[in-house]
């Protein structure tokens, strides 16, 4: 998918510096379990569609649930120790102002981001889970490239388009 699709089908496209990172919880009635998510705080440092508060959330979910409290909470922190190594510092992000399954994001300033994913066919033991947002797949994520320039000039900022590590096939 394009940046500029992305851009057209997301509700708001923010410049950020990431704050925090924290795993929760939510009771999912409709299926009897619980469901991580792994909620993203943000410094928004600029807006390049929609608008929205100085302090924003973004949700990326687990796309699987626990059967019990406990179990779902291991399951958030084990998927926070795994978010790639990139999504730290500065980017730009790409949301969704809600999903229609998580009340969590109808909230001010809470947006959708993406999710953690399983290939339950070649990880059947779900160790290696997808970020679907990152750069490697959907690129609702875009890092701050690191800067080669030793001159001090004040630069633009440039924000990655690919992964070094490559992509997941077929993502984009």
């Amino acid at each position: 998918m394009s940046v500029l699709h992305t851009t057209y089908v997301v509700d708001v496209v923010a410049h950020v510096k990431l704050k925090s990172v924290r795993g929760e919880v939510q009771q999912d009635v409709e299926f009897s379990n619980y469901r991580p998510e792994i909620w993203f705080e943000f410094e928004a440092l600029e807006y390049l569609k929609g608008s929205g508060g100085d302090t924003v959330w973004g949700l990326a979910l687990v796309g699987h649930g626990a059967q019990s409290e406990e179990t779902a909470r291991e399951l958030a922190a084990r998927y926070v120790q795994r978010i790639d190594p990139l999504h730290i510092g500065e980017a730009v992000v790409f949301m969704k102002e809600s999903h229609h399954n998580v009340p969590s994001t109808q909230q001010k300033d809470h947006y959708y981001l993406g999710m953690f994913s399983i290939d339950w066919f070649l990880d059947f033991e779900a160790t290696n889970p997808v970020e679907t947002y990152s750069l490697s797949s959907l690129r609702h994520w875009l890092p701050l490239a690191a800067s080669d320039s030793v001159s001090g000039a004040d630069e633009e900022a440039q924000f990655m388009l690919r992964h070094p590590d490559g992509n997941r096939a077929g993502d984009y």
